[in-house]
């Protein structure tokens, strides 16, 4: 019978911690299975290598924080993952086949992804460069797209929004920057990134119109946060605080950063949609179907109930062996 991995990952999960008493209990009341420790042993190996992508269906799915510059971030995790545990024996073979729905789905990484992770200061585009060629590197086989596409890219782009809009006026913004936001899990990705050194970018090229971008590029401006403060960074405000400094970069930023990557919040409506206007209740105008599936979102987002969280992590939550009643 077919599981879901999520599921999986979930049920494994919460067995930690209590692996001797499920092997008593077994012994008592089931005879025709035994649990030994070498079982317990594959059974963290799977939680740890299911984890990475866990974690990065609950980070993409998010939709109170950006998640567009977060993608890259992900397939790296997820290309390391690959290539640390493709040597366990008792991997192998699922690692084949998700490899191969990682290169259909992501051997051409969508450029957008990429840009966002440019507009990103802890990332910028020395560190895409690097991250596309290692994952290709971790999951042996070529991208699509090279570092040098991203940054042609990134120029032309910067050159169509500084012809649309260099000559804007825009208000002056606040100068202080907020770090606000979760910690974050320590993961494959930010030990690179917090180890990796920063190469500056040639600035003599003759192109004038490209000094913002270029300044934006060569200034290491994640060397002036902390580990905690790049761990809880909230890259929209900073953008915001530095719109004075980079007129058309803010504009960029906002235009690649704002898009979700997840579908989650779309699909969340359909499926409200359809509780509402069900079979036997089809005569609502499209006024009031428009009405209360307004008032839902609103109510969940009071709630902060409009995340993804898998319905098997909720119903293992209610039952904690550990309470009296």
């Amino acid at each position: 019978m077919h599981v879901r991995w999520n599921s999986t990952y979930i049920m494994l999960q919460s067995c930690e911690g209590y692996e001797n008493l499920i092997t008593e209990f077994n012994e008592m009341f089931n005879n025709r299975v035994d649990i030994s420790p070498i079982d317990w042993q594959i059974s963290k190996v799977f939680v740890q290598f299911l984890s990475i992508f866990y974690d990065a269906s609950i980070v993409c799915s998010g939709v109170y924080y950006l998640t567009s510059n977060l993608i890259l971030r992900q397939l790296f995790n997820i290309s390391c993952a690959f290539k640390e545990y493709r040597d366990y024996s008792i991997l192998q073979q699922s690692i084949i086949l998700m490899e191969q729905k990682f290169k259909k789905y992501f051997e051409d990484i969508p450029m957008l992804f990429c840009l966002a992770a440019v507009m990103d200061i802890t990332i910028k585009l020395d560190t895409v460069k690097t991250i596309i060629s290692r994952i290709s590197d971790n999951v042996r086989f070529p991208m699509v797209i090279s570092g040098e596409d991203v940054e042609f890219a990134l120029t032309e782009m910067y050159k169509k929004y500084e012809n649309k809009y260099a000559n804007r006026t825009r208000a002056s913004s606040g100068s202080s920057i907020s770090l606000l936001g979760k910690g974050k899990k320590k993961d494959y990705f930010f030990d690179f990134v917090s180890q990796s050194s920063h190469t500056s970018h040639d600035s003599s090229s003759g192109s004038s119109h490209l000094n913002e971008l270029f300044k934006y590029l060569e200034n290491d401006w994640k060397s002036l946060l902390t580990e905690k403060e790049i761990e809880n960074f909230d890259l929209l405000q900073w953008w915001k605080a530095h719109e004075v400094t980079f007129l058309v970069l803010s504009i960029i930023a906002r235009d690649l950063l704002t898009p979700p990557v997840s579908t989650v919040a779309s699909e969340s409506s359909f499926s409200t949609s359809g509780r509402i206007l069900s079979e036997r209740r089809t005569r609502l105008a499209a006024s009031s179907l428009e009405a209360l599936i307004c008032l839902k979102d609103w109510s969940d987002a009071d709630e902060r109930g409009q995340e993804f969280v898998d319905s098997l992590e909720v119903d293992f939550t209610k039952f904690n062996i550990d309470d009296d009643q």
